[in-house]
């Protein structure tokens, strides 16, 4: 009994550690989940405080001027949005925008620039004015519809009468649908209108529907449509193959940096003797803001010969671009090919020619220039109309082999 009452304060004595313990620890929980909530709330105070700016905003340019903002954003690839306090909407392109600040001063141009925010009041439609609508003295009849009333009447292209309402609304009704016109004094006008071909009244001005700004044009990333014309400098039997190269280019690019792409175009070329296939990859380099350098190595995987040489495929291509403003470029390439030439010669036993073949690695020089972008499906159209002209008039004037 008395080894009983010793152990019992002892077990009275851990329970009561361990309850000192848990209290502790509880403790110890919620200072740390305080303080936890504290340095958050902090944290989101600081990011509101920073994404909160005064207007207006104020873009400086490198060129030493500024634009007023009501709102300032990234684009596509490296343009900057740039609303002004107008309501325009211009957009420049990152590599001419110095620095970005609000009205306390607060520079946000690394938050733009590399971190893509939006800062100021985004552009939105702006309201349709109300439509002031004019007097409607005219009223014409059409056949199977009835009478309409009209501020405008007056004759169109092909037989057809424009008729347009008080409120701008137009409408263009085939001639011979037209049953009568008649004025506020109720005199009939239908000949004036048909035959001597008058207008009649006062057209109210057209509200036009509102459309969002036009996208700039990326010169990195976007559709690849070229034609070339290029002259061959070296290389190449002159006899054997043609001295002017015309290539087309179709593919496309896709941005993988600041100032990189990468993409792919396949292609067809060909001169007075022969018609290439093949494909080539792409890589690009943005220089300044006009400029951009392509490097596109590929392979000719087939071809088709009209004279006694024949090619062996595939056979290593490479050119080199320099383009200015997306458009036009300055572009030089060679081909190395394996050439396999029919040769003759006389065989003193035989008394007669016997023909042998002879296989030579030749090399083609080429420089020329190309026009894309905007200009590209005409330039591709152009280029293929030239290229399958030209081989084909060489190819019926050129003698057998």
């Amino acid at each position: 009994m008395e080894a009983q009452r010793r152990r019992a304060p002892r077990g009275e004595n851990a329970l009561n550690a361990a309850r000192t313990e848990i209290v502790v620890a509880s403790r110890l929980l919620v200072t740390v989940a305080t303080v936890a909530a504290l340095v958050a709330s902090t944290a989101y105070g600081a990011d509101a405080m920073r994404d909160s700016v005064t207007l207006p905003l104020r873009a400086h340019l490198t060129d030493g001027s500024s634009v007023e903002a009501n709102a300032v954003g990234p684009w596509w690839d490296d343009f900057i949005q740039v609303v002004d306090t107008t309501g325009r909407t211009q957009y420049l392109s990152r590599f001419k925008i110095a620095s970005i600040r609000d009205a306390r001063d607060l520079d946000l141009t690394k938050r733009v620039v590399l971190g893509r925010k939006n800062f100021g009041e985004q552009p939105q439609q702006p309201p349709v004015p109300p439509v002031t609508r004019v007097p409607e003295p005219y009223r014409v009849t059409i056949r199977n519809e009835g009478t309409l009333p009209a501020a405008f009447v007056g004759s169109s292209t092909n037989d057809f009468v424009r008729i347009i309402d008080g409120g701008g609304a137009r409408r263009y009704v085939p001639a011979y649908q037209i049953q009568a016109v008649v004025d506020s004094n109720g005199a009939d006008v239908t000949r004036s209108v048909l035959d001597k071909r008058k207008s009649l009244g006062i057209a109210p001005s057209e509200v036009r529907p509102w459309r969002p700004p036009s996208k700039p044009r990326s010169p990195i990333s976007g559709v690849i449509a070229q034609g070339a014309v290029l002259f061959r400098t070296g290389g190449f039997d002159h006899y054997e193959s043609g001295s002017v190269l015309f290539q087309v280019d179709i593919g496309g690019m896709k941005r993988v940096g600041e100032r990189y792409g990468i993409g792919a175009t396949a292609f067809y070329s060909g001169d007075d003797n022969i018609m290439n296939v093949g494909v080539k990859a792409r890589g690009r380099r943005l220089l300044g803001h006009s400029f951009v350098v392509d490097l596109a190595p590929g392979a000719i995987l087939a071809t088709s010969e009209d004279r006694a040489t024949q090619t062996a495929t595939p056979a290593f291509v490479c050119e080199a671009d320099v383009t200015f403003k997306g458009w036009l470029s300055m572009a030089g390439q060679v081909e190395a090919r394996d050439r396999q030439y029919l040769r003759h010669r006389y065989d003193s036993q035989r008394g007669g020619f016997t023909s042998y073949q002879v296989t030579d690695n030749d090399l083609a020089w080429y420089l020329g220039f190309k026009i894309g972008g905007p200009g590209g499906l005409p330039a591709v159209f152009v280029t293929s109309a030239l290229l399958f002209a030209f081989n084909s008039i060489e190819s019926t004037f050129a003698p057998s082999p």
